[in-house]
């Protein structure tokens, strides 16, 4: 089971009408999201002896509208580490485990409507979602679950398997039966990543990093027997280029793809930079049945603050992107989400974020500015002296590779929230001292001249915090251990 954190990060986007306000609720180790609008609070109830896992379901004023317990036997709920949580198979999955059990856990699953499926104590962790903890890279369509494993042979020669599995009873703790699997090519494969699935293929992007085949390719294989229907390379083959993917959005009606990311020279590549203040972005569509129908390339260039405002030379650095579809217009503009690193080695160290508009022209788009300046305030956020520092910063061999930097999402671990308004742009971030074993979240805003920042949120060793960011508010949820209980507080940002 994926365990989030229940200290680390959540962002949902929800949006609050209401003022704001605080409320209490009887319960400990909480664990709060947010599906569909409605707001979910997990956590544990001591009812005389025994103890009871409680759930609710919130409307945005702190009214409930359902919840649901469920017997946890003889123990007192201090003796349960945090509840973990996922929403695999579109289902409520939590995992509650005692402290003094360190192989077993209590599994409960419910429906979005609060209806109990599955209440099994006593299982090995390992059976847990076996197969989502040990694989590189999965993908869950329906009951259906894809994963992407490496192997070594005798020779130290990887091997790119996906295999497809088959849920089968989500009323018991997550087990699958084994349909079929696919083998890349044994050689040269640098890295492969699943972007898309349904009931008729499953869409996975290839890094080919030599040998006659390379380059970057989509791949669309049948999603009932594993067998290759077709793979398209994003880079021409007399182009001296690599496309790193990082996004896609797929249209319902036309069933067309677009694949967003960032293209960089050969060259570049090589030399780990280009040293030139630029990142250029692309947009590559395709049909449904895997023909390239248009290609956009835009350069998209970064200016430090300070040296734009003195119109100094500025220091040539290295940047990268990492792209998120935010929203489709009805007018079928893209609004697409741009996070910036200034690239140092095999690690990212975020710089800023940006807002663009994607406005398609035929078959190819144009974006709605190609310059943008950086702020150095939002990056030093992260920065100290210390060397085993990791907030703000992404690094290759903490997922797949220097390709996965653009697809991983990791930047979600610090980056909570983020939107624009006309000129203004605000941002929640979150920074961890592992050493103090603080975690603090604040609010940045820039109103198109100046950056300022807020404090909102502190967790520590004394007071245990949540935060939840929504669309217009921010929820943060504050254990009070001496009375058993949690306050829930909403504060708009």
């Amino acid at each position: 089971m994926i365990a989030f954190r229940t200290w680390s990060r959540l962002l949902f986007l929800v949006q609050f009408t209401c003022q704001a306000q605080e409320k209490i609720f009887p319960v400990s180790n909480p664990n709060v999201f947010i599906h569909n609008n409605a707001i979910f609070l997990a956590g544990l109830r001591q009812n005389a002896n025994t103890c009871v896992f409680k759930l609710y379901r919130l409307d945005p004023k702190w009214e409930r509208t359902d919840s649901i317990e469920v017997n946890l036997g003889v123990v007192k709920t201090d003796q349960f580490l945090p509840i973990s949580f996922d929403s695999l198979h579109k289902v409520f999955n939590f995992s509650v485990q005692r402290k003094d059990i360190k192989n077993k856990t209590t599994v409960l699953r419910f429906t979005p409507d609060l209806k109990l499926i599955c209440h099994a104590p006593h299982v090995d962790i390992a059976r847990v979602n076996s197969l989502t903890n040990f694989q590189q890279d999965r993908y869950i369509s329906g009951n259906e679950l894809y994963a992407i494993r490496q192997a070594k042979d005798t020779s130290g020669q990887a091997q790119f398997y996906l295999s497809a599995f088959h849920l089968k009873d989500i009323s018991k703790p997550f087990e699958y039966d084994f349909k079929w699997q696919f083998a890349f090519d044994r050689q040269f494969i640098k890295t492969a990543h699943i972007f898309y699935a349904d009931k008729q293929q499953v869409m996975v992007f290839v890094d080919v990093k030599d040998g006659s085949r390379k380059g970057q390719w989509l791949l669309r294989i049948n999603a009932q027997n594993g067998f290759l229907i077709r793979g398209t390379r994003l880079n021409t083959k007399t182009e001296k280029a690599v496309y790193y993917f990082s996004e896609y959005f797929r249209d319902s009606l036309t069933k067309d793809i677009l694949v967003l990311g960032q293209r960089k020279e050969e060259q570049a590549v090589a030399s780990a930079g280009n040293g030139q203040n630029r990142a250029d972005a692309f947009v590559i569509k395709l049909d449904s049945m895997g023909n390239i129908m248009g290609r956009t390339i835009a350069p998209l260039r970064f200016t430090e603050a300070k040296a734009a405002k003195a119109d100094l030379k500025p220091v040539l650095k290295t940047y990268a992107l990492s792209l998120q579809v935010a929203n489709r217009l009805p007018s079928s503009e893209l609004i697409v989400d741009a996070n910036v690193y200034e690239v140092q080695s095999d690690k990212w160290l975020y710089a800023d974020s940006y807002r663009f508009i994607l406005t398609p022209i035929g078959d190819d788009y144009t974006f709605d500015r190609q310059q943008e300046i950086i702020r150095p305030e939002i990056g030093l956020f992260f920065r100290n002296r210390d060397p085993l520092n990791t907030n703000g910063t992404i690094t290759a061999d903490s997922i797949n590779g220097n390709t996965g930097l653009y697809y991983s999402k990791r930047d979600r671990n610090f980056l909570m929230a983020f939107k624009t308004q006309e000129t203004i742009k605000t941002y929640i971030l979150q920074k961890t001292d592992a050493k103090k074993q603080i975690q603090e979240w604040q609010r940045f805003l820039f109103n198109g001249k100046s950056l300022s920042s807020t404090k909102l949120a502190e967790s520590n060793s004394l007071a245990r915090v949540q935060l939840v960011a929504g669309d217009t508010y921010v929820i943060t949820v504050t254990e009070k251990p001496d009375v058993n209980s949690v306050l829930l507080k909403q504060s708009v940002w």
